[in-house]
């Protein structure tokens, strides 16, 4: 209920797009820059050279590093600065949309998936659809579509799968035991909850919720009754 609030919120109070709008462009700007770099410190290649001479082949592996990083950043139109040759609508990028997610709906969930030519390929997981699967229960680690570890110990922290649930064209089923979806590894999705999210709880809250929902629909009723009586004011013969 409070994510849809935020969801409608976003989109048709002024105030409420302008603010999402301008912590991505504070936040993330043109996208980050991903280099990758040598965390080894090996031998000097030319012990006669001035400063120290790095290895051919290291420069080489780095090179083909990169690559692989710059290929992944393009596939997932992950930030601006990868050169995208996109076959669909043009659209804000990854990093951008994971800021927008965060603050409208808490939470965001990517999941990666390994494709048969090699590369990954990054896609989102609705909030929706992670919940418990059927007969799910705290006993066994389940809780609003999460798993943690139970076994030797309780570990909230320690995520082992989540169960997403798949969409389905005919709507959602009214019965839950007819939820039909997916366990999927800890390790295949990213969770990332909003900022201030205590660590040991398991799902984020909108930011645009409570007195920040409030707050901005007063914003928005004012600003519309303010201009509404100046073009009266305007209008009116003296």
């Amino acid at each position: 209920l409070f994510r849809q609030r935020a969801r409608v919120q976003s989109q048709i109070n002024g105030y409420a797009k302008g603010l999402v709008r301008n912590l991505g462009n504070y936040t993330i700007g043109e996208g980050f820059a991903y280099e990758v770099v040598s965390k080894e410190t090996l031998p000097d290649a030319d012990l006669d050279a001035p400063g120290h001479q790095s290895p051919a082949w290291l420069e080489q592996e780095i090179a083909r590093a990169q690559d692989v990083v710059d290929r992944f950043l393009e596939k997932n139109r992950w930030n601006g600065q990868s050169d995208m040759e996109s076959t669909g609508a043009v659209g804000d990028t990854r990093e951008q949309e994971m800021v927008r997610r965060l603050i409208r709906d808490g939470e965001c969930f990517l999941r990666m998936f390994r494709l048969d030519d090699g590369t990954i390929a990054v896609r989102w997981v609705e909030p929706e659809q992670v919940q418990n699967p059927p007969g799910g229960s705290w006993s066994d680690g389940w809780s609003f579509g999460i798993r943690h570890q139970i076994q030797p110990h309780e570990d909230v922290e320690t995520v082992l799968e989540y169960h997403v649930r798949y969409q389905s064209p005919e709507g959602q089923p009214k019965d839950a035991d007819t939820i039909v979806g997916e366990l999927v590894p800890a390790g295949d999705i990213v969770h990332v909850k909003a900022p201030g999210t205590d660590s040991t709880v398991k799902r984020g809250f909108p930011e645009l919720s409570y007195d920040v929902y409030d707050s901005l629909e007063r914003a928005s009723r004012l600003q519309r009754n303010a201009s509404a009586g100046a073009a009266v004011r305007a209008a009116t013969a003296e």
